[in-house]
């Protein structure tokens, strides 16, 4: 059988409000809603129109290609579906390559997104919709991504709105329209960079956990702790007079690149940095610790959420996401104290 897999990933606000992209998104060529087609077939399966309507894109955002609707082949599989009434409330598993953009998007951070997933059938008969709900949670192994999904039905069963007032802030470390950090600003009169460090992977113990990069010594120690680190990524075409890929110290290196940025590879949290040593949350992937060469690796500084780092790292307190001066004694518990008379 041939199914259609459709992923809308689209941004948090646009959820809610279904609101158009703004002219400053559209000037730079990005679109808050981008839509990953994809089929288990061997070939490329080609609609002239939209094969099955999604209502969860923005009005004024074109996502279908020129040509039609083309879904690509993947190796892409999920778990059988059951159609009785109590099933609808269900899971869906879809499995699909760990190098996939919709892959490299959980493994990122999903925090400003969201991820539906609408799966179909293609018939003699034409499309037929079998499922559509939200990817609520990825897990990892070496060559898959596994990917858990809620119906529609049983999501408008949750509760609402639950945004909290914590003290610490709540926001996505480099995420633009929360956070605002860019994660390529340049320091030291542009020389390098201000929150990310290029270099080698040299070694690693622990069974990939306990990585060493020495380009991490350039860093006080606890620079990169909650931050994330990209091994074999690809990096964007260098600028005429720059460069992308700039280990520091590095001889015949040029300008580092504001607008260079990462793409794929394998991304995994820091847990903690000293020196050049480096531990990680997950082990890195077998196939990696079997290679006897360096590998090129791209470390970014992590954030504990606290306002005095906010101000003296990343110098972006204006945006701090919580709220520091909430009073931590609870008057409900201890009652209101009278002010002590000085006479």
């Amino acid at each position: 059988m041939t199914f259609l897999y459709r992923f809308d990933v689209l941004q948090l606000d646009d959820v809610l409000t279904t609101a158009s992209a703004p002219t400053s998104w559209a000037a730079t060529g990005r679109a808050r809603c981008l839509v990953h087609m994809n089929t288990n077939a061997t070939e490329p399966q080609r609609f002239d129109a939209e094969p099955f309507s999604s209502t969860l894109i923005p009005p004024g955002i074109a996502t279908a290609p020129a040509g039609g609707w083309v879904f690509l082949p993947e190796a892409i599989t999920h778990n059988e579906l059951r159609y009785d009434s109590e099933a609808q409330a269900g899971d869906l598993t879809v499995e699909l390559p760990l190098m996939h953009q919709v892959a490299s998007l959980f493994a990122e951070d999903t925090a400003g997104y969201k991820v539906f997933v609408t799966l179909a059938q293609l018939t003699p008969s034409g499309i037929k919709t079998l499922w559509t709900g939200r990817a609520i949670h990825a897990s990892f192994s070496e060559t898959r991504c596994t990917l858990t999904a809620s119906h529609l039905l049983s999501i408008l069963r949750r509760p609402g709105l639950t945004r909290k007032h914590p003290r610490n802030c709540g926001h996505s470390l480099y995420d633009e329209r929360t956070c605002g950090v860019k994660p390529s600003v340049l320091a030291g009169n542009g020389l390098y960079f201000a929150y990310r460090e290029d270099g080698w992977l040299t070694a690693a113990a622990g069974g990939g956990t306990t990585i060493t990069v020495p380009a991490a010594a350039n860093r006080a120690d606890g620079f990169f702790d909650n931050g994330f680190v990209i091994v074999e990524g690809w990096y964007d075409q260098p600028r005429q007079g720059y460069d992308t890929f700039l280990p520091r110290g590095d001889v015949g290196a040029k300008m580092p690149d504001p607008l260079s940025s990462v793409n794929g590879g394998y991304r995994h949290s820091v847990a903690t940095h000293k020196g050049a040593t480096l531990e990680l949350l997950l082990p890195l992937p077998a196939s990696l610790l079997r290679r006897s060469e360096p590998m090129r690796v791209t470390l970014f500084a992590g954030c504990d959420s606290l306002p005095s780092t906010c101000k003296a790292r990343f110098n972006n307190y204006p945006r701090f996401g919580g709220y520091p001066l909430i009073p931590i004694e609870n008057v409900f518990a201890t009652g209101i104290k009278k002010p002590k008379v000085v006479s």
